[in-house]
């Protein structure tokens, strides 16, 4: 499937979720959608997608933000935390969201000493090395990777070392706004980074994910720039950039 093939059923879910044309995303300008699974949260993210921006926020807080409507304009995910200033809102961090597909994707050799397995969340000895990995990159990291004991992805595959222990683990979960897509997570041990351990598990990973007939997707936060270029460098394009605010209850 080629890049544009792709872009285009990512903007058709994106669409879907802000019951908004996907053909919007083709002009510039800013759009508010109000979102019903955002009630209650006060919160408000603006994405850049094409050469259109929309704002997916909880209704409560749509009026609030509706100065950034433009019917001509973008407004840029960059600019918001400086917006957000001016207005007493409190920013949240912004990120990025990447695609590709099989002919896109490039493969990365296993480091020496690395093999890779299929992590099964109910069991007993797999839990143990999970946890044993979120105790080694610490909180910070494990909830980067959305890694939770409580709440692991159905599917893990990880790069394991000689001892036994993960070196590496990718896991993926469906991209709860667009259809067909896998959203993969990763974490990669301190003493291993930088030594292509995440880029093969990411690899490994997205070969199940294309065998299952589906697309990953890969998301990354701005102060991460480290699993941005893996993303980058493993072929994955970026699709979305993102920004995202609460808004302050009133007093």
């Amino acid at each position: 499937m080629r890049f544009r093939e792709i872009e285009h059923h990512l903007r058709a879910g994106l669409a879907g979720y802000g019951c908004v044309e996907a053909t919007l995303f083709d002009g510039p300008g800013t759009t508010i959608a109000p979102v019903e699974d955002r009630e209650g949260t006060r919160r408000a993210s603006t994405y850049q997608i094409g050469v259109h921006t929309v704002v997916y926020c909880d209704p409560a807080v749509a009026d609030l933000v509706r100065s950034l409507v433009d019917a001509t304009e973008s407004f840029r995910p960059s600019e918001l935390a400086g917006w957000a200033k001016t207005q007493g809102f409190e920013f949240e961090g912004g990120g990025w969201i990447h695609v590709a597909d099989a002919s896109m994707l490039r493969s990365v050799d296993l480091p020496e000493g690395a093999s890779v397995s299929v992590l099964d969340g109910e069991d007993a000895t797999h839990r143990a090395r999970i946890g044993d990995l979120i105790a080694t990159v610490g909180p910070a990291d494990a909830d980067e990777a959305d890694l939770d004991l409580d709440n692991l992805d159905p599917l893990i595959v990880a790069l394991v070392d000689r001892e036994g222990r993960i070196g590496a683990y990718a896991s993926e979960r469906p991209f709860e706004y667009g259809e067909g897509f896998a959203d993969i997570a990763i974490a990669t041990r301190p003493d291993l980074r930088g030594k292509r351990w995440g880029s093969a598990a990411v690899t490994a990973l997205c070969q199940h994910i294309f065998d299952r007939g589906r697309l990953p997707l890969y998301r990354c936060s701005w102060d991460n720039m480290g699993s941005r270029r893996l993303a980058l460098s493993l072929g994955f394009v970026e699709t979305v950039t993102l920004a995202a605010m609460r808004v302050q209850e009133p007093h």
